[in-house]
């Protein structure tokens, strides 16, 4: 079995993913950030990686409880204040051809916007959060995207769902992750 992990992950080269691939992926991804602004988490949920969405849905009760759960997130941000006013996919850099599922995997960077109320002040505080969505796709004509959010996503529970990843993946295709106050 050892053996057979050695030879899948040296068979995942580090090739160009095209780029009709990849734009793909970042206008999907872009969709999926719609849905979070226009509040429609069934919506997100359904379009969560299969293998991660029956994962985490066995742990909370169904789809509809982690649509709920996703909500209520958003809901107790805003009553803190905190409110993401705007999303946006970056064009995607790197990507994988993960051949044991037949699959694309593409790393897309995000950035979202977000504005905070201080509920005693008043005073505003505009944030800009750098982040990334895992965008994966059958390679077969007519897939569709799913994702996995990068912003609450570890490694562990990547290689856990595609364990045969390069090792060094986290040096060479992770978008960077950050938060910095803009004006």
């Amino acid at each position: 079995m050892v053996e057979d992990a050695e030879v899948l992950e040296r068979a995942i080269v580090r090739q160009a993913v095209p780029a009709d691939v990849l734009a793909d992926a970042v206008k999907e991804v872009q969709q999926v950030g719609d849905l979070t602004l226009k509040g429609d988490f069934m919506g997100v949920v359904d379009k969560l990686y299969p293998r991660y969405r029956h994962r985490a849905a066995k742990k909370l009760g169904g789809n509809e409880e982690m649509a709920a759960t996703m909500k209520k997130m958003v809901d107790d941000l805003a009553a803190s204040g905190i409110t993401i006013t705007k999303f946006v996919a970056e064009p995607a850099l790197h990507g994988f051809d993960i051949p044991e599922f037949r699959e694309w995997l593409v790393f897309v960077p995000t950035t979202r916007l977000v504005r905070r109320i201080d509920p005693a002040t008043g005073l505003v505080e505009r944030m800009e959060i750098n982040d990334y969505q895992v965008a994966i796709r059958k390679k077969t004509e007519g897939s569709s995207w799913s994702f996995l959010n990068g912003s609450t996503l570890n490694m562990q529970e990547l290689r856990a769902l595609f364990p045969t990843l390069p090792a060094d993946i986290e040096e060479f295709a992770v978008p960077e992750k950050g938060a910095r106050r803009v004006k």
